[in-house]
């Protein structure tokens, strides 16, 4: 009998430890859901709160407890709730973790952008589960694209309008991207343009000379154009009306053509050079015709 009393108090014992580790360990859980800079929420099937954290709240602008049980749809801009029903449809059919950026709206109307990464936990209440949720801001980061998207409409938008060949082109003066004039002259798209060598790109003769095209046949060396670019590649150099002559090929005709060429580093993450190309072979020919006329009269 006592040794039975003793078993049951041993029992007894074990049990208290264990929920004692149980306690400590849902603490430090709650200490970690609560005080975590990034918002957490775990979700019904439906998309319905049940439990979020004090960060989430302070995001939505709303006390924790006005947010269990409410939808999080609620919160989401109306375009974006489809994309919220795909995502969690996809959370619940997969263990892997699943992404999407949503609008969220504040309780006082405040529109901030949103990163959702969910996973299922299979062990949640309900027999279909749950899925935990991390809600991130990323309004800043959604405002520097937004910012870089104008600015590479912008960018675009005045390369296109510009009359002059301009040519962006890397370290191995392969061409990153192109106006319209450029394009136009070469008689290629734009897409076509990018990352051809500029004299493949423009079609320039002497590119023909050699299989592996601009830069390697034996006139290349001494092309004033390509010297110019590798110079301002290697040491940041910019160049002014700089002319030179070069053979093309347009419409099927072979035709020489004088240039004024500039060109200028670009402060990217990566290292490029912007080339602006003048044709000037007009002004060229007329200033020969007005020289032969010259001669002509004075004989």
């Amino acid at each position: 009998m006592q040794r039975r009393e003793e078993d049951f108090q041993s029992m007894n014992e074990k049990l208290r430890l264990a929920q004692e580790k149980l306690t400590v360990s849902r603490d430090r859980y709650r200490m970690f859901f609560d005080s975590s800079p990034v918002g957490y929420v775990t979700l019904s099937q439906r998309g319905v709160i049940i439990e979020a954290n004090l960060t989430l709240a302070e995001m939505l602008g709303r006390e924790r407890t006005g947010l269990i049980e409410s939808p999080l749809e609620e919160f989401v801009l109306p375009e974006d709730r489809p994309a919220l029903q795909v995502h969690l449809a996809k959370v619940f059919q997969s263990s892997e973790k699943q992404e999407c950026e949503l609008q969220l709206r504040k309780n006082e109307g405040t529109i901030f952008y949103t990163q959702l990464e969910s996973i299922y936990l299979k062990h949640g209440g309900g027999p279909l589960g749950q899925c935990l949720t991390a809600i991130l801001d990323v309004s800043e980061r959604t405002q520097v694209q937004n910012d870089l998207r104008v600015r590479d409409a912008e960018l675009s938008a005045m390369l296109d309008s510009a009359p002059m060949l301009m040519l962006l082109v890397d370290t191995e003066r392969r061409v990153v991207k192109s106006n319209r004039a450029a394009a136009e002259f070469a008689g290629r798209s734009l897409e076509e343009m990018v990352g051809l060598r500029a004299g493949d790109a423009l079609r320039c003769l002497h590119s023909l000379d050699d299989p592996r095209g601009c830069g390697s046949g034996p006139s290349c060396h001494m092309c004033l154009i390509r010297n110019t670019v590798i110079d301002t590649i290697e040491t940041g150099n910019r160049h002014r009306q700089v002319e030179w002559r070069l053979p093309f090929v347009r419409e099927g005709q072979t035709e020489e053509l004088a240039f004024f060429l500039y060109t200028s580093p670009v402060s990217l993450p990566q290292k490029r050079t912007v080339v602006f190309i003048e044709d000037i072979t007009a002004v060229k020919r007329s200033e020969e015709r007005i020289k032969t006329l010259n001669v002509v009269l004075t004989q």
